[in-house]
Order: structure tokens, then C-alpha cells, then sequence
């Protein structure tokens, strides 16, 4: 009796399943980079990012440059209330002659928070925040602006590189990391992009360049 055409491929399967192979099962490399280096300067990739995620970025080859573009945007956005809390930072707006709420109590009135970061992502135009900074938690998130002030030498690759220049920088973890790439943003409701839904409606990044 012939077999039908079911009997035929269950015996073939079962042949299959059967055979010995002589092929090793590939291991997974975890220490190998996913990503292929870039030869790109990672100023212009991080600004490609930056911009790319509707983020604002401003390059300053010195602080008179910076001075003079920090000036000039913030004319722009006619504010009054501009919080400014890491010494790091204030130290760099005396001469640009603005006046600024240093106190945690004016957070409420403030239109732009100005920070420092952590360092800066350069394959996702990202920035690494964590509340040991002097902003801690909140500037970086209540005012519907957003200002970072960065240097060229804060840049880093990629997030395990700022993961570690932190892990470095502080005896203990902070308690909170933050991952920012760009303004913040839903599509929840009829997948329409709504921005500044959840913190500032704008990332703006200054960057000097501390390394020519």
C-alpha cells in the first residue's frame, strides 16, 4: 500500500531530526560593541542627533562666542525667570549680564532652567543627567525650557561610556540617572506628536569647546 504524501514528509522530519550535525551553535560576544565606530567628529554627531530629536544645539569655540549666542537666544524667548542652581554654571553668566533666580523656592515662576550635565551621548545626540548635579531633580524637567550648558570634553560615544565616567565621578550612584534625547514628547493620543508633554517643550544644548 502506498504511503500518502503526510506519511512521507513525517518520515522525512523524523530522518531530519535524527542526523548528527556537526555545526557549533554561535556564542553570543557581549564585550563586542554593537555598533561600528564612526570616523565623524563627535561634536557634528551629537549635533546631527541632537537636532535630528528637534533639540537646539549652539557650538561655542570660546566664551566670548558663547556669551554672545547665550545672549542673543534668550532675547528671543523675551523670559524674565530664568533659575540657574549649579555654581559651575553661574560662574559662567556674570558677564553676560542676566539676571537669574538662584533659589529652589522660585522653581514655580521659572520659564528656563539652566544645568550643567553628567556628559553628552554622541551616537544619540542624548544627554546623561543625575540629580547629584546642583539642578538635582527638577530644573531639568518643571520649566517648559530647558538650557544645557556642556563642553566639548564631556562628550562620550556611547551610553556605557556615561554610565561609567559617572560610576567614576561618585562614590555612590545617584539615585536617579535620566536619559534626555530632545524635547519630551507623546503620540499617545490619535498618534499625534504632541511636545512638552511630560517636562520642557525645548532642549536647547550650548556647547564650548574646551579642547582646542
Amino acid at each position: 500500500m502506498s504511503k500518502n504524501s503526510r506519511e512521507i514528509i513525517l518520515e522525512k522530519i523524523q530522518a531530519a531530526l535524527k542526523k548528527n550535525t556537526s555545526k557549533k551553535e554561535a556564542k553570543p560576544n557581549f564585550s563586542k560593541n554593537l555598533y561600528t565606530a564612526s570616523s565623524e567628529h563627535a561634536t557634528v554627531r551629537f549635533a546631527e542627533k541632537l537636532t535630528q530629536a528637534q533639540g537646539l544645539f549652539f557650538y561655542c569655540e570660546n566664551r566670548d562666542v558663547f556669551h554672545h549666542q547665550f545672549k542673543e537666544f534668550i532675547k528671543t524667548k523675551n523670559s524674565q525667570y530664568l533659575s540657574v542652581w549649579e555654581d559651575k554654571i553661574r560662574e559662567l553668566l556674570p558677564s553676560i549680564n542676566l539676571p537669574y533666580l538662584d533659589k529652589k523656592h522660585d522653581l514655580h515662576r521659572t520659564e528656563i532652567g539652566i544645568t550643567g550635565c553628567e556628559c553628552l551621548i554622541s551616537r544619540l545626540g542624548s544627554i546623561i543627567l543625575s540629580s547629584k548635579q546642583g539642578s538635582g531633580r527638577s530644573l531639568s524637567i518643571f520649566p517648559p525650557i530647558h538650557i544645557v550648558i556642556a563642553f566639548a570634553s564631556q562628550l562620550v560615544e556611547d551610553i556605557q561610556d556615561g554610565l561609567e565616567l559617572v560610576k567614576k565621578k561618585y562614590a555612590t550612584l545617584p539615585s536617579m540617572i535620566c536619559l534626555t534625547t530632545g524635547p519630551s514628547r507623546t503620540a499617545d493620543i490619535e498618534k499625534t506628536l504632541v511636545l512638552g508633554a511630560h517636562g520642557p517643550k525645548e532642549l536647547v544644548v550650548f556647547l564650548l569647546d574646551d579642547t582646542l
